[in-house]
Parts: structure tokens; sequence; C-alpha cells
């Protein structure tokens, strides 16, 4: 359960699987550099900008800053956990895409 757990915590909020390229933003929270910078691709001309999981407002477009702890700790975690799209459960609750189950009974 623990290991779910911290996968949890490695995954990009925007698209739900690991981090890749993991950027930080001023409010503190990570993104993959190409999830965020959709984001912030949508919210371009709307006069401002916001994280997308804490709604901090900012004037200019953010700078996104390489979280390169991060990045390690991403690639540690998945170099000695196995893949768990190779069990073909997915999770029954996440409807909009096939999300690998973390559980199963």
């Amino acid at each position: 359960m623990a290991s779910a757990d911290l996968r949890k915590e490695l995954e990009c909020s925007v698209c739900l699987d690991f981090y890749t390229d993991p950027v930080i933003l001023t409010c503190g929270h990570n993104f993959c550099r190409d999830c965020i910078g959709r984001v912030l691709d949508t919210q371009e001309g709307s006069g401002g900008y916001s994280c997308p999981e804490c709604k901090q407002n900012f004037r200019k477009c953010p700078v996104l800053q390489r979280n390169l702890k991060l990045r390690n700790i991403v690639e540690n975690f998945q170099s000695t956990h196995p893949d768990q799209e190779e069990s073909g459960v997915f999770c029954t609750y996440c409807i909009h895409t096939p999300v690998p189950a973390v559980e199963s009974y």
C-alpha cells in the first residue's frame, strides 16, 4: 500500500501519469513540462495565468524551473517497481481514460 501512496505522489495532476521532465511553479506544485505548457498556452491572452492545482494567479507566464530531485525520485521508483499496466487491471472509477488499478480485490 505504501508503494501505491508513493506512486500517487509521483503523478502529474494533469496527465495522471508519472512526471516526465518535471517542473515546479512558484506556488510549489509540480507538473510535467509538456502538461503545464499546454495548460499555460490555453490561458494565454486571458489576462493572467493560474496553477491548475491551487489556482494561484500569476500576472505573467510563470518561469518553469526543472525539478531534478523529483525527476531522480521518479526514475528510481520506476526502475524498482514493475509497470502496473502489464497486469491488465484498470481502475473501474476512472471512466475517461484507462488508468492502471492501484489495488484489486
